[in-house]
C-alpha cells in the first residue's frame, strides 16, 4: 500500500472515535459512581434545593450543583437546572452539564436536556440534544443514550454523530459500549469522512465497527469500504491490531471478497496502480516506521488470488495464484511470491483480450522495479510461457518482463514458434529482438522451411527438418539461424553432419562449415530420364557446403569427396544442380579431380568432371586426363568419357567449348 494509505488506520483508529468513546463512558459512569463513593471531600449544593414529599416525589429542586475533588483538583462536577427524585430511587435531571478532569489534565464535558438515573438498577437515560466534547476536538451528538444492566452497557437510542481531531466527522445508527470489558461497538450505517477541503480525503463505510481495547483489536464488518484519496479497500471484514500503547498499527487482516486498489509512485514521477483481489489479505507493519513489511493474499474457492500492476499507459501485469506474499521496502511493493497454480499475464488493462505474454508454473518470485513495474519473474515447476505466438515449457523459467526476454531450463525445455519446435537444456527467447539462444542437447523440428530447407525432391520437401546440435542462435533481422557443435540434420531421406549449420531466409541459402557430410537419398524406384541405374544414395563430404535454393545449386568446397555406389569422385569443389522435378540433374567437379571406379579398380585423374548422379558415364577433362586400369596401364587425352557399366573409356583429343555453364548441363 502507498504512503498515503498507511496513515488511515493510525489517524482513524488510534486517535479517533472509539478512544473518545472510552473516555465518554467514563464520564457517564461517573453518574452512578457518585452514589457509591460515599461522602465526597467537598460538595456544593445550591440553597434553592427543597425536599418535597408530595405523593411519590421525595426530592425536587432547582439549580443543582455538585462537585467532587481529590486534593487540590476537582475531578468531577455536575450541574442541572432541576433535580427530581422519587421513592423508586429514580433521579431526573434537567439541563444537565457534566465536567470531568483526568489525571493528565484533559477535560471532558457532557450536556443533555434530560438525564434519568435509577440508583438501584444503575440504569440511566440521557435524552434531548446529548452533546459530548473533549480534548483533541472530540465532539459527539445524539438524541438519546441509555445505561443498562446495572451500568454494564451503554447504548444509543438514536443515531450518533461525531467529530474528532478537527479533521474527521462521522455517524452511526447505533452505539453500544461495555465498560467492564472495554468493548465498543458502532452499528448500522457507520461512516467516517474527513472534513471538506482536506488535503488527503479519507472515508470509511461499514455496517458494524467494534473496538476491543484490552486486546488492542479493531474490527469493521459488513460491506467494509476504506478509502484514502484514490486508494480503496473493500472487504466483508477488516481487523486491525494495534501496538500495546495504541500508537501504531501492527497488523491488518481483511477477509472475504477482498478487493483493493492503491497507487504507488514511480521513480519517473508517474503513478502506477496496484490492484488486488482474494479471499483474505493480511498486512504486517514495521514497528517505528508505520511502513508495511509483508502482505499475504489467499485465494477463494471460486477464483485465485490476484495482484495486478497497471502503469500510466494502461499496460497491466497480473499475478494469479492460490497464495501470494508481497514484500515492501520503505512502504513500496518490491517483491511478490506466488504459490500453487501460478499464472502471470501481461495485457492491455482497457482490453483484457489483448494478451502479450503469459507465464505459468507451480510457484514464482516476481520483482517490482523502482518504477513500480513487474520487472523480473522466476518460475519453478511445470513452467509454461507464451508471448506473441511463442510457447515455452520447462522445469524452471526466468522472465525479464521489461526487456521482453524469457529463459527456460529443463530436461528438456521446449520452445514452439510458428510450427517449429525447439528442445534444449537451456533456451533464451528475446521477444523484442525476436532472438533465440539454445544450449546443451539442442533438438529442433522445423516445419516452416523459412531459414533451413534441405529438400532436394518432392518427397523430402513435404517433410520437416530435424536438427541436433550443442548450441542454437536465431536472429530475426536479418532472419538467420545458426546451429553449432556436432550438428546433425535430417529431412526426409536426406542427412547432414557438420560443425556449423547456418540458414538465411533473406538469401534462401543453407551454409555448412567444418567437416561437412551429406547423404542424399531420393524415393526408391525413381529413375530420371537418361539414367540407367536407380538413384542410389549420394554421399558428399567437404570442408564447407552452400545450398542455394533460389539458384537450385549445392556447392561443396575444400577436400570434397562424392560417393555413389562404388564410385568415388574427389576434387576441390563440387557443384550439384537440382532438376526441375526430382533429384540432381548434374554434378560438376572442379580442381585436381580424381575418379575411382571401385568395382573395376580403374581410376581417372583430371581437372574437371561432369556427372549425372546415377548415370552410366562421367566426362573428365584436363591437360591431360589420365586413366589407369587395375593392371597399371595408362592412357591419356584431353577429354575422357568413362563408362561405369563396361569399365571402358572413350578418349577425345580436344574438348568442346564448355565456357557456357548451361552447355555443361
Amino acid at each position: 500500500m502507498s504512503r498515503r494509505a498507511r496513515g488511515i488506520p493510525i489517524d482513524l483508529l488510534r486517535r479517533g472515535l472509539l478512544v473518545a468513546l472510552l473516555v465518554f463512558v467514563t464520564v457517564v459512569v461517573g453518574l452512578y459512581v457518585m452514589g457509591r463513593m460515599g461522602r465526597p471531600t467537598e460538595t456544593r449544593v445550591t440553597p434553592d434545593l427543597e425536599d418535597h414529599a408530595r405523593g411519590e416525589l421525595v426530592l425536587s429542586g432547582k439549580g443543582f450543583d455538585y462537585g467532587l475533588t481529590q486534593g487540590d483538583r476537582e475531578v468531577f462536577h455536575i450541574r442541572a437546572g432541576r433535580l427530581i427524585s422519587d421513592k423508586q430511587s429514580n433521579y431526573e435531571l434537567e439541563e444537565v452539564e457534566l465536567t470531568m478532569e483526568q489525571e493528565d489534565g484533559s477535560v471532558y464535558h457532557l450536556d443533555s436536556d434530560l438525564a434519568v438515573y435509577n440508583l438501584e438498577t444503575q440504569a440511566a437515560t440521557f435524552t434531548g440534544n446529548v452533546y459530548f466534547r473533549g480534548p483533541k476536538e472530540i465532539e459527539l451528538v445524539a438524541e438519546g443514550l441509555e445505561l443498562r444492566e446495572e451500568g454494564a452497557i451503554l447504548v444509543s437510542s438514536s443515531p450518533v454523530e461525531f467529530k474528532f481531531l478537527g479533521r474527521y466527522t462521522g455517524r452511526a445508527d447505533r452505539l453500544r459500549i461495555t465498560p467492564g470489558t472495554n468493548i465498543f461497538v458502532l452499528a448500522g450505517h457507520v461512516k467516517v469522512d474527513t472534513l471538506p477541503g482536506d488535503a488527503s480525503p479519507m472515508s470509511l463505510r461499514c455496517h458494524r465497527f467494534t473496538f476491543d481495547r484490552d486486546a488492542h483489536l479493531l474490527r469493521a464488518d459488513g460491506d467494509v469500504a476504506l478509502s484514502r484519496g484514490e486508494d480503496l479497500l473493500h472487504a466483508r471484514r477488516l481487523s486491525v491490531i494495534l501496538t500495546d500503547d495504541e500508537s501504531q498499527v501492527q497488523f491488518i487482516r481483511a477477509r472475504w471478497n477482498v478487493r483493493g486498489k492503491v497507487f504507488q509512485p514511480a521513480d519517473d514521477g508517474q503513478m502506477n496502480r496496484v490492484e488486488m483481489r482474494g479471499r483474505e489479505l493480511s498486512v504486517e507493519f514495521e514497528i517505528g516506521t508505520e511502513d508495511p513489511l509483508t502482505a499475504e493474499l489467499t485465494a477463494s474457492q471460486k477464483r485465485p488470488a490476484n495482484l495486478t500492476l497497471v502503469d500510466d499507459s494502461g499496460l497491466a501485469r497480473q499475478i494469479e495464484a492460490e497464495y501470494l506474499i508481497g514484500s515492501f521496502v520503505s512502504g513500496a511493493l518490491r517483491r511478490a511470491e506466488a504459490f500453487d497454480g501460478v499464472e502471470i499475464k501481461e495485457f492491455l488493462f482497457f482490453d483484457y483480450r489483448t494478451v502479450f505474454r503469459t507465464a505459468c508454473g507451480d510457484q514464482a518470485v516476481a520483482t517490482i522495479s523502482a518504477a513500480g513495474e513487474l520487472s523480473e519473474v522466476d518460475l519453478d515447476g511445470a513452467v509454461n510461457l507464451y508471448q506473441d505466438g511463442v510457447s515455452g515449457f520447462g522445469d524452471q523459467a526466468h522472465a525479464d518482463m521489461i526487456a521482453g526476454e524469457m529463459e527456460l531450463t529443463g530436461k528438456p525445455a521446449l520452445l514452439m514458434r510458428r510450427g517449429d519446435e525447439l528442445e534444449a537444456s537451456r533456451i533464451v527467447y528475446d521477444q523484442n529482438a525476436e532472438e533465440i539462444v539454445a544450449e546443451d542437447a539442442v533438438r529442433a523440428v522445423l516445419t516452416s522451411g523459412m531459414e533451413i530447407d534441405l529438400a532436394t525432391d518432392s518427397a523430402s520437401r513435404n517433410q520437416p527438418i530435424r536438427i541436433e546440435s550443442e548450441q542454437l542462435d536465431w536472429t530475426a533481422t536479418p532472419s538467420i539461424v545458426t546451429f553449432s557443435g556436432q550438428v546433425r540434420a535430417w529431412q526426409g531421406e536426406n542427412f547432414l553432419v557438420t560443425d556449423e549449420l547456418v540458414g538465411e531466409e533473406e538469401t534462401s541459402r543453407v551454409i555448412a562449415n567444418g567437416r561437412v557430410k551429406t547423404v542424399w537419398r531420393h524415393e526408391p524406384g525413381e529413375v530420371s530420364e537418361g539414367q540407367d541405374l536407380p538413384p542410389e544414395p549420394l554421399e558428399v563430404t567437404a570442408d564447407a557446403m552452400t545450398f542455394d535454393r533460389t539458384a537450385g545449386t549445392l556447392t561443396y568446397s575444400g577436400n570434397v569427396r562424392a560417393i555413389q555406389l562404388q564410385r568415388t569422385l574427389r576434387c576441390q569443389e563440387i557443384v550439384l544442380f537440382l532438376g526441375e522435378d526430382e533429384g540432381f540433374e548434374q554434378m560438376i567437379c572442379e580442381g585436381q579431380t580424381h575418379l575411382l571406379d571401385g568395382e573395376s579398380g580403374n581410376s581417372v585423374v583430371g581437372e574437371r568432371a561432369i556427372y549425372q548422379p546415377g548415370g552410366r558415364t562421367v566426362r573428365v577433362e584436363g591437360s591431360p586426363v589420365v586413366l589407369r586400369d587395375s593392371q597399371g596401364a595408362e592412357i591419356q587425352g584431353k577429354v575422357l568419357i568413362y563408362d561405369f557399366e563396361t569399365a571402358t573409356a572413350l578418349i577425345e583429343s580436344e574438348p568442346p567449348d564448355l565456357s557456357d555453364n548451361d552447355q555443361d548441363r
